[in-house]
């Protein structure tokens, strides 16, 4: 599968994490989107996703227009379209590609959260990407079942880097 990701950096700030790049991000999607829990999307020939990272005042204003929520968050996943994962076999895609939403991220929350949970910076994020591609494809953790499905999924995923389980 070929991932195609647009990663716009709309603030300065995050060039203090040269590490978090184009190739890192689209491995992050990839190794998300290859987990056998998602064996539908394996027939995909390319994936998309648009990043914008950003800092706490635009996350403040797109959560609130999005969301009615007015204080800045560390990550905003917008669907392109609604999926349910656990029904991704249904999912009828076109031309063997399928353009998955766009993820934001919040510089100033993700890096207070990075320091408060005693993690570096980039391992603060992978997590954050992991869990914005899996809303994404549909997982929410409103409900206890599947936020505990979503979670052991996450630290699968972070295994995969290395990354501890946050939880």
């Amino acid at each position: 599968m070929k991932i195609k990701a647009a990663l716009i950096r709309q603030h300065s700030i995050w060039c203090n994490h040269k590490e978090i790049n184009l190739c890192y991000v689209k491995k992050i999607i990839k190794t998300t989107l290859c987990h056998n829990i998602f064996a539908k999307l394996q027939s995909v020939q390319q994936a998309e996703v648009a990043i914008l990272l950003t800092n706490d005042h635009e996350m403040q204003n797109l959560n609130f227009s999005h969301r009615k929520i007015n204080k800045p968050t560390n990550v905003l996943s917008f669907p392109d379209q609604v999926l349910d994962w656990q029904n991704l076999s249904t999912l009828d895609i076109q031309d063997n590609y399928i353009y998955l939403g766009d993820i934001a991220f919040g510089y100033n929350t993700i890096a207070k959260e990075a320091v408060e949970q005693q993690k570096t910076f980039i391992n603060h994020f992978t997590h954050l990407l992991i869990h914005a591609i899996l809303h994404l494809l549909g997982f929410d953790h409103q409900h206890d079942s599947e936020a505990i499905i979503m979670e052991e999924l996450e630290v699968n995923l972070l295994a995969k880097f290395s990354i501890a389980s946050p939880y």
